[in-house]
């Protein structure tokens, strides 16, 4: 049994994987107006440094997802409790909140269709929440609730598993996800392999992620994970720029969370910060903070779209956004603001009685 300072080490390195997740989620989708220039209008000579320092930003932050997934098989794999009880904590503490933010985008966001008749507004919400068609970044609530559903039989594998084990299971996931599509992807054609339905989602990740959380970073596997983040990043960047001016629109293979690079710089994100992190801190206060940033980052992945649109729309007095001239500073700017923005409220709808929930809290 793992001892009480042990488990607050641990802790501490999941909530900076949390904190660091959510920004990297924010800055993907501030960076998103630069990187899809490229379909707006030609990329010129001159626009395309500017271009690229979105799609940097972009390329980095791609670990985002995936480290969030991973933290949850860390956390969820490695314990052993009644079917039962897990999915009714676990249901509640996303359900809840997850349709309490996508009916209030539904009816706060113009875009979604709309009856003048309440009862018919009803049913139009939970057709749009029954066929995933709420507000984009809520996607990740189905993903992370499927996750959930497998949670039991997954255990009981790694429980048991030996090495063997878990590298059949990995090269069964990379055979029947990133690898099919980057059949797709340079082949022009899908190939049919049994049973990929089952592991070509994000199952690899959320074992990956309890497999990589109970195993030592050494001081050479941290440099090794830098440099192979810093080599696969670099190239995915260029790729991109090389294979977009091929053909003519912003080429999103090296941005898909299941393609090989994203795989390889989340796989070694991971293990960057768990290495920086997994030490005891110090100052009490620093370790409160960053406890209370991760227990908030539910709750910010969930307002964020929220203060990304007041700003795009000008809310605050001014328009605030990134734009392609000003990518450099703008992204990281817009990012920091709303993560800023984001947290307030959650830390406000924590304190209050009844409303806290709604923020995973």
């Amino acid at each position: 049994m793992k001892s009480t300072s042990e488990d607050r080490q641990h802790i501490l390195w999941v909530d900076l994987i949390r904190i660091i997740g959510v920004l990297l989620v924010i800055m993907i989708h501030v960076s998103t107006a630069v990187v899809y220039a490229w379909n707006k209008k030609p990329i010129q000579r001159g626009d395309v440094a500017e271009w690229l320092v979105g799609v940097s930003y972009d390329m980095v932050a791609r670990p985002s997802v995936p480290l969030f997934i991973m933290a949850s098989g860390f956390l969820l794999l490695r314990k052993i409790e009644p079917v039962l009880d897990f999915l009714r904590k676990r249901f509640l503490r996303v359900v809840i909140p997850f349709l309490a933010w996508a009916s209030f985008y539904f009816f706060w966001d113009p875009g979604f269709q709309k009856s003048e008749k309440w009862s018919r507004n009803i049913y139009l919400l939970a057709k749009s929440i029954a066929v995933s068609n709420v507000e984009y970044h809520l996607w990740f609530i189905y993903a992370i609730l499927g996750l959930y559903l497998v949670t039991p039989v997954i255990r009981l594998f790694t429980h048991s598993a030996q090495m063997q084990d878990y590298a059949y299971f990995f090269v069964v996931c990379i055979i029947s996800g990133p690898l099919a599509y980057l059949i797709i992807q340079w082949l022009g054609f899908e190939i049919s392999i049994p049973g990929s339905t089952y592991f070509a989602g994000y199952i690899g990740y959320f074992v990956a992620g309890y497999v990589l959380g109970q195993s030592p970073v050494s001081r050479k596997i941290f440099w090794i994970a830098l440099s192979t983040f810093v080599v696969v990043a670099g190239l995915s960047i260029g790729g991109t720029y090389y294979f977009s001016a091929v053909y003519k629109h912003f080429y999103e293979y090296f941005f898909d969370y299941l393609s090989l690079p994203v795989i390889f710089t989340s796989l070694c994100f991971f293990v960057i910060i768990k290495y920086l992190s997994d030490r005891p801190v110090q100052n009490s206060l620093v370790e409160r903070l960053v406890r209370d940033l991760g227990r908030a980052s539910f709750g910010i992945y969930l307002t964020h779209i929220l203060f990304l649109k007041l700003l795009d729309q000008g809310f605050f007095g001014t328009i605030i956004q990134a734009t392609p001239s000003t990518a450099l500073f703008s992204i990281p700017l817009v990012t920091g603001l709303c993560y800023i923005l984001s947290y307030l409220l959650v830390w406000i709808l924590a304190r209050i009685p009844g409303i806290k929930v709604l923020v995973g809290y």
